[in-house]
């Protein structure tokens, strides 16, 4: 059935052109949203809303601003693709999606509502924009990460991927924060209704990065805030996550939030579910779970991992079906230049042929100037056996893709896999 429904969702889409399939099936978002305004009363305009968008970093972000919103005394709604946060009260997404449908999202907010938050923190994704899945919702501040490449199934050109995710900061009312070193930066700064802050490493930033140091249990970092330096830790690894805490920290300064609520704060956040999250049974080797998926996303988690890891990286490797194809091939690329030993498999083939898509993976691993060793095993579990039975002490074995999902899309249905169970199973067995 839900095989059958994609296909039909891909037919209507290449008759009728993205444009009037937005504008003549989407519309049912529209009206789902707004029965859903009318049934729960419009339940977002007794808090604030922070809008989260991006291609990488949005959950990191969110969660972020979540804890130090919590430590300043808020009641804070989170809404995110791995956590989900009613009054503080903080639980795995058991959905995965970045954005749910506007009823729920709308069932979500009553029930934030009900527990007394004042201030919802919600990831937004390009698709729940232009399906209006957030119709309704009055963002007060919206937050920019990046903008790299994914979903081009979707929106097939970067510009649109990006107008799409521009729609936030058209909404936004008091506040948007963008991330200033990142490549469309100015088409957010354009389309931005509300002032607008700026974070990154150029000069011109509103909270600029001076210096960072990374350790594995975190990174130390300073930045400048109206010409006054401000230093911060903390505990996830990696330039990419203090970009995230840039963010989360230019909304907490412009609510006014002190430096030590705020490190009070990103130090409470220990880690988020997916990302960058170590697994370990007592073995003598380092195992890392991440959600990385995008060719930007891989590449950043190799590179902030080659600055701490000292011996070999083992790396675990697929890539998804029925998805954006185009990643195929930069992402396998990408993971030979950074592997010492890289083994290839399946992740999420949905509908689409196995050897298809491990075939354009293989391209890309073979277009890779370094050769690392190199392992293809279809069944996943196995290929997860093979890399810990080859890892040595002191090696790090990286499985990036599924993060904190608790299923695969294998053909016409979802399986239940969870990438960190089967990590801890095998390593028991070990």
């Amino acid at each position: 059935m839900n095989s059958l429904l994609s296909r039909v969702k891909k037919l209507a889409r290449k008759t009728l052109g993205e444009n009037a399939y937005n504008y003549v099936i989407v519309p049912r978002h529209y009206v789902e949203s707004t029965l859903a305004n009318l049934r729960f009363g419009f339940p977002a305009t007794s808090m604030r809303i922070v809008g989260v968008t991006g291609t990488n970093g949005k959950t990191t972000t969110a969660n972020m601003l979540a804890s130090i919103f919590t430590a300043a005394g808020h009641k804070v709604g989170l809404l995110s693709t791995a956590t989900l946060g009613f009054g503080g009260n903080i639980r795995e997404n058991d959905t995965h999606l970045t954005t749910a449908g506007g009823w729920t999202i709308q069932k979500q907010l009553a029930e934030m509502r009900r527990r007394g938050c004042d201030i919802v923190v919600l990831e937004v994704s390009s698709h729940a924009l232009i399906q209006g899945r957030v119709f309704g919702i009055p963002f007060d501040v919206g937050i920019m990460t990046n903008l790299t490449q994914d979903h081009l199934d979707y929106h097939h050109t970067m510009e649109a991927y990006a107008n799409a995710k521009a729609r936030l900061f058209k909404r936004a009312k008091k506040l948007s924060v963008l991330n200033i070193d990142d490549a469309y930066f100015h088409t957010f700064q354009q389309a931005a209704k509300a002032p607008v802050l700026t974070y990154g490493q150029a000069d011109l930033a509103d909270t600029r990065l001076l210096k960072a140091s990374f350790k594995p249990e975190g990174a130390n970092f300073s930045v400048d805030i109206q010409e006054q330096p401000h230093n911060f830790h903390i505990n996830q690894i990696g330039l990419f996550n203090v970009y995230n805490a840039m963010a989360a920290i230019t909304v907490a300064k412009y609510y006014g939030i002190s430096d030590e609520t705020i490190q009070k704060g990103l130090l409470d956040l220990k880690n988020v579910p997916g990302r960058m999250q170590f697994i370990s049974e007592g073995q003598p080797f380092t195992v890392l779970i991440d959600i990385a998926h995008t060719p930007d996303a891989v590449e950043k988690l190799y590179a902030e991992l080659k600055k701490v890891q000292t011996k070999r990286m083992i790396i675990v490797i697929g890539c998804d079906g029925d998805r954006d194809p185009g990643k195929r091939e930069p992402i396998g690329k990408l993971s030979a230049e950074a592997a010492d030993l890289l083994i290839l498999t399946e992740l999420e083939n949905y509908t689409e042929d196995s050897e298809k898509i491990r075939a354009a993976v293989r391209k890309g691993i073979q277009s890779a100037k370094h050769k690392p060793e190199f392992k293809e095993i279809i069944d996943r579990r196995e290929a997860i056996r093979a890399a810990f039975k080859a890892a040595k002490p002191g090696d790090l074995v990286v499985i990036p893709g599924l993060g904190n999902q608790d299923y695969r899309g294998m053909g016409d249905s979802k399986i239940p896999w969870d990438d960190r169970q089967v990590v801890r199973e095998e390593l028991k067995k070990l």
